[in-house]
């Protein structure tokens, strides 16, 4: 069984556009333009919306306006890519879907490094570390059999006991153990390999 954390909820991607922002259709070539005042009503007649759809997604409101702040800067990077001036909401709501599910990950591996080997390299980093290090919990886990990551969510993430796991595996609690050490030292070579390439 693997954690909620580690699998993107496909629901993400399903958005309710029925209560949209209206603006002119002109004002989307305005933005790509930069013209600042159409960026400044873009921003203030979406904004909103877009914290509505974050805040109803992620509990804590500093994450909620901080993540809004990156789903606008992506949104601004990214308008040339927009080929339907109709469809500015629900593109800007995709982009706001995988921002989400990207803080999803990113809180997992946080709470993952708190619990597997990764060495004294981990402490005393600032935050944008941090995330590097965050993505590299992700590719190590990746590179891990099936089995070996799952047992690895279960004790870590999931805060499962070794006999509580054992049970549902119908093993022994000793079998277990073993089975978690064989996947930390699994981690640590793909954690090595993950490493040595950055």
């Amino acid at each position: 069984m693997t954690s909620t954390y580690w699998l993107a909820d496909s629901s993400m991607l399903i958005y309710n556009t029925s209560m949209s922002p209206s603006l002119p259709l002109t004002i989307v070539d305005k933005i790509k333009a930069g013209h600042e005042t159409s960026i400044t009503v873009w921003f203030k007649t979406f904004y909103p919306f877009i914290k509505q759809f974050v805040a109803s997604r992620v509990k804590r409101r500093e994450d909620v306006e901080e993540l809004v702040q990156k789903i606008f800067i992506d949104s601004l990077q990214q308008i040339s890519l927009l080929r339907d001036k109709n469809k500015l909401y629900p593109w800007m709501l995709g982009i706001a879907g995988c921002r989400v599910a990207d803080f999803y990950r990113k809180q997992y591996a946080k709470k993952v490094i708190r619990h597997l080997p990764l060495g004294e390299r981990v402490l005393a980093l600032d935050s944008k570390d941090i995330d590097q290090v965050s993505q590299d919990v992700q590719s190590a886990l990746a590179l891990m059999k099936q089995t070996s990551r799952d047992l690895l969510l279960l004790k870590y993430l999931d805060n499962k006991q070794v006999a509580e796991i054992a049970f549902s595996q119908n093993t022994t609690p000793k079998t277990i153990e073993a089975q978690l050490y064989r996947a930390r030292q699994e981690f640590k070579l793909c954690w090595t390999q993950i490493t040595a390439t950055i």
